[in-house]
């Protein structure tokens, strides 16, 4: 055999025999952000991937947004309201789009229940091809807002959709999640995460995350946030303060009930809170504190007065709701409302 045949059949043979390892893989995809709003007050990441074993949940920063199993990063709108801003979801990297599902409408499922959608649980959604193994999925878009079809080339930024409601979700959000073969990978800190090995570590691990640096800027970790606070002069519901309907500002002086509920993200186990009502004097008509056993991703609280029989004096009423930790400030959220 002629000896440049030779070399190259020794080559060709020195390939296919060395391990796996000596070929190391690609560098993993860098991404931008999948939405548009993050910029401002209204939208918030209201869900981490979960790094806590099974029975627990834990963010990547030791905190609660989370849920046991939860795969992705939910960013969510505020409120129901915003859903009608049209907000663009976006492609977070270039690739291929390779499933796309729309036509599941836009409820919260407390009203359908979750088996009426749970086998459809992403709701609309987009899955992008990155290559090497690597894909993104974008689910919970509001009906026929899908503006892309599969097969399609997307470049980082290319708007896919519009964030929704469709699918096993109680708020409107975009579930954003990254996987590599199959396995979810916390674009936060760039490890895969399996089912039945999550780790208890936890920290800031940003080191090693898979968001460009302009995304990651945006991207503040909050330890606790408000989404939404009211009034109400009837027994007040969670859903109903996320629709809006107890943003008022003035309440009758027969007015039988003055209550003032808040909603907000991120109590960790021992949070103290305090809730006051006061009048327009200063003087504290409802006082209420406790702290929170465990966990919870969010949590709905409501105090104030019920079934007053006597007219309330005219004037500025106001409500204030604090959340701390070992002595420490995390949330104070103040709300007037005035009775004529």
């Amino acid at each position: 055999m002629d000896r440049s045949l030779i070399s190259v059949f020794l080559g060709a043979l020195f390939v296919i025999c060395l391990p796996r390892t000596a070929f190391p893989e690609a560098p993993p995809p860098r991404f931008d952000l999948p939405l548009d709003c993050l910029a401002g007050p209204d939208c918030f990441v209201q869900k981490y991937v979960d790094h806590a074993p099974d029975g627990a949940y834990r963010d990547y920063r030791c905190g609660s947004l989370s849920d046991d199993g939860h795969k992705g990063t939910d960013f969510r709108l505020r409120d129901f309201k915003m859903m009608e801003r049209d907000i663009s979801v976006r492609a977070a990297a270039p690739g291929t789009v390779v499933t796309t599902r729309d036509g599941m409408p836009d409820v919260h499922m407390g009203l359908v229940g979750k088996d009426a959608v749970f086998d459809r649980g992403l709701g609309n959604a987009v899955v992008i091809d990155h290559g090497d193994g690597w894909r993104t999925i974008y689910a919970h878009l509001r009906r026929g807002g899908v503006s892309v079809t599969k097969g399609q080339r997307v470049a980082s930024g290319d708007p896919i959709g519009v964030i929704g409601l469709s699918g096993l979700t109680e708020f409107p959000h975009v579930h954003f999640q990254v996987n590599h073969r199959g396995t979810p990978v916390d674009p936060f800190t760039g490890a895969s995460v399996q089912p039945d090995a999550k780790s208890d570590v936890c920290g800031e691990f940003t080191s090693a995350s898979l968001w460009r640096k302009s995304a990651l800027d945006s991207l503040t970790y909050q330890r606790a946030f408000l989404l939404h606070a009211g009034f109400s002069d009837k027994v007040m519901k969670r859903a109903a303060l996320q629709y809006g309907l107890y943003d008022r500002d003035t309440f009758p002086t027969t007015a039988r009930n003055l209550l003032f509920g808040v909603f907000f993200a991120g109590v960790r186990a021992g949070d103290v809170y305090r809730l006051r009502f006061f009048d327009p004097g200063g003087g504290v008509i409802f006082d209420k504190t406790g702290t929170f056993p465990k966990h919870s991703g969010v949590r709905f609280l409501t105090g104030g007065k019920s079934n007053r029989t006597r007219p309330w004096r005219t004037g500025l009423y106001q409500a204030k709701f604090e959340l701390g930790a070992n002595n420490a400030p995390i949330l104070d959220v103040v709300r007037s409302i005035e009775i004529r």
